[in-house]
C-alpha cells in the first residue's frame, strides 16, 4: 500500500517526500474504497454493535486500531512520532478528528434522528471548502459550492421523512453542525500541517489520544468500558477497527496529500448513500422515489464539484504538496 511504504522516503532525504502515484486512478480508486468502507461501517454498527455503548465502542475501535498500527509501523519501518510539529498535529487531530468529532456525533444524536444526523453531517464538505480557503489557501468557486449544496439537498431529500426540526433540538444539532466543523479542521490540519510527515506517523497516536478522551468520556456518561460478548460484535469491533478506522484514516489523510481537502471530503455526501443502498440490497430495506431521486442529486453534486477540479494543480494550495507517499 503506497500510503505505508517507506522506501521512497529513505531514497528522497525527506520524511515523507516520494513519487506521484503510479496510475492517475490511484487516487480515484482510493476514494471510491474509502465511500465504500465508511459507508458499510453504519451498517456493521447497525447489525452486530449490539451490547458496546456508543463512546465504549468509538474508544475500544480507535484504541484497536492504534495499537495495531504502531505495529506494522515497526515492522515496516514507517518512522514513529518525534518532534513538536508532529505531536502538535497528533494532539490537535486526537482532540478535533477524533475525540471531538465522534463524541459529538454521539451527543447529538441522542436527540435527533439518525437522517437528520446525516444531513447535517453532510456540510462538512462545505465547511471544509471554507476552513480550506482561508488556511491553505483553496479557491472557492461557484461549481465546488454549488454542487456540494446540490449534494447536501440530495442527502435531505433521501431522509425527507426524518428530517424533522424543533426549537428544543437546537443544542443537539449544533452539536452534529459543530462536529462536522471538527471534520473540515482535521481535514485542513492534514493538509496544511502534515504534508511532510507519514501518514501513519500522526494517525497511530491520535487514533490513540482519541481512544483515550473518549473512554474517559464514556466513564463520565455512564458506560461499561467491556469488550463485545459475542462473536458478532467482535467480528464488527475488528472490522471498523482494521478497515473503518486504521486503513480509512490513513488513505484519507494520504487523499488530502493528492487532492484538495474539499475534494477529499465529499466522501461525507457519498457514504450515507452507500449505507442506504447496503441496507436495500442486505437487510431488505425499503427504497422509495425519495432514494433514488436524492441519489442522483447526491451523485449530480458530487460529479459538478469533481468536474471543477479538473485542471487544477493542488500545489497550488498553500502546505506544499508533497511527491506522493
Amino acid at each position: 500500500m503506497p500510503w505505508l511504504s517507506s522506501k521512497s522516503q529513505a531514497e528522497s532525504g525527506h520524511l515523507c517526500s516520494q513519487v506521484h502515484p503510479r496510475s492517475p486512478f490511484t487516487a480515484p480508486a482510493a476514494f471510491v474504497s474509502l465511500c465504500l468502507v465508511w459507508g458499510s461501517t453504519w451498517l456493521a454498527i447497525k447489525v452486530g454493535y449490539g451490547g458496546i455503548d456508543a463512546l465504549t465502542g468509538a474508544a475500544l475501535r480507535f484504541g484497536l486500531a492504534s495499537v495495531v498500527l504502531f505495529l506494522v509501523m515497526l515492522v515496516r519501518g514507517v518512522p514513529l512520532p518525534r518532534g513538536s510539529s508532529t505531536w502538535m498535529l497528533s494532539v490537535s487531530l486526537g482532540l478535533v478528528n477524533f475525540a471531538g468529532l465522534y463524541g459529538l456525533v454521539y451527543w447529538g444524536e441522542q436527540e435527533v434522528d439518525s437522517g437528520l444526523a446525516a444531513v447535517l453531517f453532510a456540510a462538512a464538505p462545505l465547511l471544509t471548502l471554507l476552513v480550506s480557503s482561508v488556511v491553505v489557501g483553496e479557491n472557492i468557486t461557484v461549481p465546488k459550492a454549488a454542487g456540494i449544496l446540490l449534494g447536501i439537498a440530495g442527502l435531505t431529500v433521501i431522509y425527507a421523512g426524518e428530517t424533522r426540526l424543533d426549537m428544543s433540538q437546537a443544542l443537539p444539532i449544533s452539536l452534529i453542525v459543530l462536529a462536522a466543523s471538527a471534520s473540515a479542521v482535521g481535514l485542513v490540519l492534514v493538509r496544511r500541517w502534515g504534508s511532510n510527515i507519514h501518514p501513519a506517523t500522526y494517525t497511530a497516536p491520535a487514533m490513540g489520544i482519541g481512544a483515550l478522551l473518549l473512554a474517559g468520556a464514556a466513564q463520565i456518561a455512564g458506560e461499561h468500558l467491556v469488550p463485545p460478548r459475542s462473536w458478532i460484535g467482535w467480528a464488527t469491533l475488528l472490522y471498523l477497527a482494521f478497515f473503518g478506522s486504521l486503513a480509512a484514516f490513513l488513505v484519507y489523510f494520504w487523499l488530502v496529500r493528492q487532492w484538495n481537502p474539499s475534494h477529499a471530503s465529499l466522501v461525507h455526501l457519498i457514504s450515507p448513500v452507500v449505507a442506504l443502498g447496503l441496507g436495500v440490497a442486505l437487510l431488505n430495506e425499503h427504497a422509495g422515489w425519495e432514494m433514488l431521486f436524492g441519489t442522483a442529486m447526491v451523485l449530480g453534486g458530487v460529479g459538478m464539484t469533481t468536474l471543477s477540479f479538473g485542471g487544477t494543480n493542488p500545489s497550488r494550495v498553500r502546505g506544499r504538496r508533497p511527491r506522493g507517499i
